[in-house]
């Protein structure tokens, strides 16, 4: 999937031997819409992540959200975690989180997530 190009990029990169939350903040796009809240959330990841073995950890830790945020634990697979791709400026995906509000709208965007190893 190419990102979008006004996809969220996450400051922090993913080390492949790392397990660790992720939050995805929604604030400004409730505030643009009149302060609605997060009802329910669905996260996915692309294929080229899948591929690579990223994982969310939804058995132990499920995405939750609360009124402007969504939080996802993120891993990569241990077969997957010497990986070439990687290395040096790593491997940048999309991860799309999709939100119905407390008005009754669906919204969509997209997050960008580097895995680097460190």
């Amino acid at each position: 999937m190419a990102l979008p190009l006004d996809a969220v990029a996450w400051a922090d990169a993913l080390d492949p031997h790392e397990f660790k939350e992720y939050v995805a903040q929604w604030g400004t796009v409730n505030a643009a819409n009149g302060g609605a809240t997060i009802a329910s959330a669905t996260v996915a990841l692309s294929a080229e992540a899948v591929t690579a073995g990223v994982v969310i950890d939804d058995a132990a830790h499920p995405p939750a959200s609360n009124d402007d945020d969504v939080t996802i634990w993120l891993r990569v697979e241990p077969e997957n975690r010497l990986d070439a791709a990687f290395d040096g400026e790593g491997a940048t995906f999309g991860v799309e989180i999709t939100i119905d509000d407390s008005d009754g709208r669906t919204l969509q965007r997209t997050w960008q997530l580097t895995v680097r190893q460190r």
